[in-house]
């Protein structure tokens, strides 16, 4: 009977995310994963005994996520960040800035330590690159590679400095914990290869499995040195998307064609396609009743317009100073680097789980990166329609 249960759930919950979301999509070009969210808040208040978390959720909901950072890994374009570095180191120094700024306003306004308030600072400012590639399909070419460049150098800066906050005052640790990323990144590549030619190599089609069990082995090694799986999972993106290449290129195997080498990396933008929809789902069940005070809405509110409008006119003015954009394409890019979703739900929760912040500020920045994700699809709407009544 337990088990009929948990298979009717697990039926219905993927009748709701693999069609309602597409379905909306269609008619309103609202995204998906935004859908996803709100369906999970609706369905988790209306009906709390049938749509909660339990252990199957969980399992689905970290397998999403996961593939979500190793495919984010894999979309980073290196000769397009560095044919342009010093635009990309300045985006770098104006992240650092307005982290600065947010990082000691939070610290202030909410009467927490430093550390925890840079930590939320932290959370309000970086951009969802998982969630920005996927909301980037309208743009012209060049445009996408600016916006998915700009929130992957985002996210890579803010990973980097979560490990600094989080083990700050720990000299010892942090040295340990960045020797380990850092023989990681080394050792990853030739442990790739090794496997690969002696094993994987004389096996049919196992090129996807075996960069999946990687990635998760990569995720385990740095949530065990106490920094969050998905630095793992992202390191193993960026590197398997090398290796991808490495074995295509390589005459030793003849039979990897170019071809097969982008289905592997579109095969792991299918798997991300089935298990993310339940990680979406499971933060939109986290947002309970309880969080949708009157004061959590306003200030939550509060912090998306006065933060978004900092972040966006930073970013434009930069954007029109150094690329020599217009106002409105410059801003179009910025506003695109709106939404914090993914990482803003991600450190929501380890400074629940490692700094026990009040239950308040939790659902304040859960509620924040949804708006950032509403404000976003909402500003662009509007900025695409009136590109197209100018053509």
């Amino acid at each position: 009977m337990v088990v009929e249960n948990i298979l009717i759930k697990f039926f219905v919950i993927l009748t709701v995310l693999f069609f309602i979301p597409k379905l909306i999509t269609k008619y309103t070009k609202i995204s998906p994963i935004l859908i996803e969210v709100i369906l999970g808040i609706l369905l988790g208040i209306a009906l709390p005994s049938i749509f909660f978390l339990d252990d199957m959720l969980q399992i689905l909901g970290t397998l999403g996520i996961i593939t979500l950072f190793v495919f984010a890994g894999m979309e980073v374009n290196p000769s397009f960040i560095f044919s342009r570095k010093r635009v990309f180191i300045e985006n770098i120094f104006i992240f650092i800035v307005l982290l600065a700024i947010v990082g000691v306003s939070a610290t202030l306004v909410f009467r927490i330590p430093v550390q925890v308030g840079l930590l939320t600072g932290l959370a309000l400012i970086t951009p969802s690159a998982s969630f920005i590639i996927a909301s980037s399909k309208g743009f012209g070419e060049q445009e996408k590679k600016w916006i998915e460049s700009k929130a992957i150098t985002g996210e890579v800066a803010a990973l980097f400095i979560m490990i600094i906050l989080l083990k700050w005052g720990e000299w010892i640790e942090l040295l340990t914990t960045f020797a380990a990323i850092m023989v990681l990144v080394v050792l990853m590549p030739l442990l790739l290869k090794l496997l690969y030619r002696k094993i994987f190599s004389k096996l049919i089609e196992t090129e996807f499995s075996f960069i999946f069990v990687i990635a998760i082995i990569s995720a385990f090694i740095t949530e065990f040195f106490g920094v969050h799986f998905l630095i793992g999972a992202f390191i193993a993106g960026i590197v398997a998307k090398r290796f991808i290449s490495e074995v295509v290129a390589s005459p030793e195997y003849a039979k990897i064609r170019k071809t097969h080498g982008k289905q592997i990396i579109t095969g792991f933008n299918f798997f991300a396609i089935v298990f993310t929809p339940f990680y979406f789902f499971t933060i939109g069940l986290k947002l309970t009743p309880d969080i949708f005070t009157v004061t959590n809405v306003l200030i939550a509110l509060a912090l998306v317009v006065v933060i978004t409008l900092i972040r966006t006119a930073f970013m434009t003015a930069h954007r029109m100073t150094r690329v020599k954009e217009s106002f409105l394409k410059a801003t179009k890019v910025s506003i695109s680097l709106v939404p914090t979703l993914v990482i803003t739900f991600v450190l929501a929760e380890i400074l629940r789980k490692e700094f026990s912040i009040s239950l308040q500020i939790f659902g304040i920045l859960l509620l924040y990166g949804v708006f950032t994700a509403i404000v976003n699809t909402i500003l662009l709407n509007v900025h695409l329609r009136k590109e197209h009544k100018k053509t």
